[in-house]
């Protein structure tokens, strides 16, 4: 994940206001066995989303 200002064509195809930047997210699917099978970068406007996080922390008990 990152943030950065949006070059001329993304400016332009996601009609952005001026000076907005854009998140660019990584994102790969892995398999079952952990392959990856699918991988994708997806361009946004950061005026329009908020991004949440949730993880999941395991305990050793023992």
């Amino acid at each position: 994940m990152s943030a950065r200002p949006p070059t001329v064509e993304e400016a332009e195809t996601l009609d952005l206001p001026d000076g907005t930047p854009v998140i660019r997210q990584l994102r790969i699917v892995h398999s079952d066995n952990e392959r990856p099978i699918e991988a994708s970068v997806l361009i946004k406007g950061a005026h329009l989303y908020e991004l949440q996080y949730r993880q999941t922390i395991e305990t050793n008990s023992g």
